[in-house]
C-alpha cells in the first residue's frame, strides 16, 4: 500500500505537466525522534510541491509518515532559494499501541533554505512542525538536512 502511494503520487507529477524541475531524494531529520523519509518535489510556476513519505520516532512513538505541502519559494541568489511551506498529513502508527487509532490525521508546516550545487544536486535545511488533529493531539518538531538529485 505505502509503495503504491508514492508511485502515485510520483505517476500524477511525471504526467501533470506542472514542473519544471523535479527533485528526488532523502530527508533525514531530528529533533525530539527521527524522520528518514524518501522526499519528492515539483516545481510549479507559482512555487512547488513536496510529498515526503517514511518512517519516524517522536516522543517514544513510531509511525510512518506522509507528508504533502505546496511551498512558496524565492531566490536568495547564488544557488540559495528560501521557501514556506504547509500541507496535510497522514501518520499510520506502528507501535502497536491499542490506546489510540493507528491513523492519524493532521497539518504540517515549513521552513527552509536550499542550494543548488552546480551539479545535478541540490542540498537543503529545513524546521517542521506537524501535528495530528483527530487522534494523539500531538506536536511534532523535525529539523532535517535533505540531498535531493536534479532531473
Amino acid at each position: 500500500m505505502k509503495k503504491k502511494l508514492l508511485l502515485a503520487a510520483l505517476l500524477f507529477f511525471a504526467t501533470s505537466g506542472l514542473y519544471a524541475q523535479n527533485t528526488l531524494g532523502v530527508r533525514v531529520g531530528v529533533l525530539g525522534g527521527y524522520d528518514i523519509e524518501v522526499s519528492f518535489q515539483a516545481t510549479t510556476t507559482n512555487g512547488g510541491l513536496e510529498f515526503d513519505l517514511g518512517p519516524c520516532n517522536h516522543q517514544d512513538r513510531d509511525f510512518f509518515d506522509f507528508i504533502g505541502l505546496y511551498q512558496w519559494r524565492w531566490d536568495v541568489g547564488h544557488g540559495f532559494c528560501g521557501y514556506l511551506g504547509c500541507g496535510p498529513s497522514l501518520r499510520i502508527y506502528t507501535d502497536h499501541d491499542t490506546e489510540y487509532n493507528p491513523l492519524g490525521i493532521g497539518a504540517a508546516a515549513q521552513a527552509g533554505i536550499s542550494y543548488q550545487l552546480p551539479i545535478p544536486l541540490q542540498l537543503s535545511l529545513d524546521l517542521r512542525p506537524s501535528t495530528d488533529i483527530f487522534n494523539l493531539r500531538a506536536l511534532y518538531w523535525s529539523f532535517a538536512l535533505s540531498a535531493r538529485y536534479r532531473f
